[in-house]
């Protein structure tokens, strides 16, 4: 749980997550933990985890590949997506373990 103070409240589940960058964005499925973070004076609601990270270190893919919105292959096998979207390469990702398979529309 993430979360502190009395008004603190969060949980932990497996949510669809992205992330802006100036030069793009990017879509993954993943677990987070979400919830307040703060003080009395200040309260923020935040997201942390692996996903989160990851959406990130995807959205700053963007200008490399020179397209406005990824996808990684998590995202893409949602629901039938894989379809509908085109393959851009596998990329090595900071922090992430094996290079991600990454899609675009």
């Amino acid at each position: 749980m993430v979360g502190a103070g009395p008004a603190g409240c969060g949980g932990h589940e497996e949510v669809v997550d992205g992330a802006a960058e100036p030069g793009g964005g990017g879509l993954h499925v993943g677990d987070v933990f979400y919830g307040n973070i703060g003080s009395f004076d200040r309260l923020d609601f935040t997201v942390v985890g692996p996903a989160v990270n990851e959406a990130s270190r995807i959205a700053t893919m963007c200008r490399s590949v020179e397209q406005p919105m990824l996808v990684s292959q998590a995202f893409a096998a949602v629901d039938g997506m894989r379809g509908r979207l085109v393959s851009v390469g596998r990329y090595a990702l900071r922090g992430v373990e094996r290079p991600q398979e990454l899609f675009t529309l």
